[in-house]
């Protein structure tokens, strides 16, 4: 305070304490006469004032629907839909490709509307498989993160670490790896068509719907799921990693900037500390590794294949004309070229038994079986 300051600023500055505050500051400062004098000097003050005026509250517009109603009324149809556009594909062998390609025509002022409607849906293809591929990558992303925690030593700074070998803040990196924990949970999300802000937004409410979830959604989202891309076929199988728990996750697409605030950081890491600790527990435990990269569908196979005997090997070389069954199992363990044929037998051998054919042909491709009756050649 100073001297060239008005009964406004002076006002002003009282009013920032709270109510207790300044009672004990003017039973200290003033005698029961100055109070008074006081009290009455403010009063009039008030009175040419008159009442305040009362300032509206915008009401929010009732015709938008809540969070939870998007939720229900239009992010689970759409995953419904997506999940089994997907399976009926799988079924006809028709794969979910995720290859950009920007070959049309851009000379659109010399086009048709026939010519411009062509063109726009090629553009609104190559739009939703970039937002695919930039799922896509942001889900390895948060993968690569959530394998770093196995790099850090238990004394060491974690944002320390993170700016060091990534550049990149700490709470940056909890949210690709929060992103990633779901994706790994139900890998089919990533088919469904939903951005990582959407994904983020709605976490808790498809955490809370999938973990109850008795149609069978859940189940159908947390199985392996496979992308073709241009250079390579991805395979997603699901893992057993926890989904993080959230009341509210901050979906502003500035909230990069926002996080190198010290308010901002110091919450997002008080929330993520439930997380952190169960981190912990699976580094301490070893356990961080299969956590990350799952059991795939290849080596769950039954222990009969996988214990195939030597001689078992000689007999699939052999030509076969009848053949009662077999198995073709495809895995990324071998390069493209490898093809091993391995059997126990068939009719025509001495024990009788069933033949069992294993193809290393098709690298990152789940186990197709082929039905009976199929001719096995020999490879």
């Amino acid at each position: 305070m100073s001297e060239s300051d008005t009964v406004s600023d002076v006002i002003k500055h009282i009013a920032a304490f709270g109510q207790d505050g300044i009672e004990v500051a003017s039973k200290n400062t003033l005698s029961k006469l100055e109070e008074t004098a006081l009290i009455k000097t403010l009063k009039r003050v008030s009175a040419n004032l008159g009442k305040p005026k009362k300032i509206k509250k915008i009401k929010k517009d009732a015709s938008l629907p809540t969070p939870k109603e998007i939720f229900e009324g239009s992010i689970l149809p759409q995953i419904r839909e997506r999940v089994a556009r997907y399976i009926i594909n799988q079924a006809s062998g028709i794969e979910y490709p995720c290859i950009l390609s920007l070959d049309y025509k851009t000379d659109f002022v010399s086009m048709t509307s026939s010519e411009m409607a062509t063109v726009h849906l090629q553009i609104k293809t190559q739009e939703s498989t970039c937002s695919n591929l930039l799922l896509l990558l942001q889900f390895h992303l948060g993968d690569l993160y959530l394998a770093a925690f196995n790099l850090i030593e238990p004394s060491a700074d974690r944002s320390e670490f993170f700016m060091k070998t990534f550049s990149v803040a700490y709470t940056t990196a909890l949210r690709y790896i929060w992103l990633s924990c779901l994706l790994k949970k139900y890998p089919k999300l990533l088919i469904c068509g939903l951005s990582s802000t959407q994904l983020m937004k709605h976490m808790k409410n498809l955490r809370d719907f999938l973990t109850k979830d008795t149609t069978g959604l859940s189940e159908e989202l947390s199985s392996c799921v496979e992308i073709v891309t241009s250079s390579r076929r991805l395979t997603v199988e699901p893992s057993e990693i926890n989904v993080p728990e959230f009341k509210k996750v901050i979906v502003d697409p500035d909230v990069v900037f926002l996080e190198s605030l010290p308010n901002r950081h110091n919450t997002l890491l008080e929330s993520a500390k439930p997380f952190e600790d169960y981190m912990d527990r699976l580094v301490e435990s070893g356990e961080l590794p299969s956590i990350l990269s799952p059991t795939s569908t290849v080596d769950m196979l039954t222990a009969d294949i996988i214990q195939l005997k030597t001689e078992s090997i000689a007999a699939a070389m052999a030509p076969a004309s009848t053949v009662l069954g077999s198995i073709s199992v495809l895995t990324t363990n071998t390069t493209p070229s490898t093809s091993v044929a391995a059997a126990a037998a068939t009719s025509s051998t001495a024990d009788g038994s069933e033949v069992w054919l294993i193809n290393f042909d098709r690298p990152g491709t789940p186990p197709q079986i082929i039905p009976r009756g199929f001719h096995i050649e020999r490879k």
